[in-house]
């Protein structure tokens, strides 16, 4: 499949979007089955997650922005957490990583540099 597209999946999956030698690439949305609103709006390369993208998961939390190959990664992104925090920062392979800032519901801060999810420097 070449260009723009709609694919339905067995799984109940569907993908509206940009397609280049049968591989989700461009920009796309895709829809999961789980009936819970889970998608993924943005960027494909090569059928993966790759570049700019809003990916909302069925647990209700939303992450926007970079992903290299499938995974979370960047230095300006958002994860918007279904309890109400909010961390805005560096992200590498899924997990915070680097500067960044979570702003707990309460509305604690921490702010710092994180490594594997954890902060480590304030």
């Amino acid at each position: 499949m070449e260009g723009f597209g709609v694919y339905y999946y067995p799984s109940g999956e569907i993908y509206r979007g940009e397609w280049m030698n049968n591989q989700r690439s461009g920009k796309g949305r895709l829809d999961t089955s789980s009936g819970n609103n889970e998608y993924y709006d943005g960027e494909w390369a090569n059928g993966k997650k790759h570049g700019a993208g809003e990916f909302a998961m069925e647990n209700g939390d939303t992450y926007i922005g970079q992903f290299v190959e499938d995974k979370r990664t960047g230095t300006s992104s958002t994860m918007k957490y279904a309890n109400g925090d909010v961390f805005t920062g560096a992200f590498l392979n899924g997990k915070k990583h680097g500067q960044g800032e979570l702003v707990r519901a309460n509305g604690q801060k921490e702010v710092g540099t994180w490594e594997k999810n954890s902060r480590v420097k304030k």
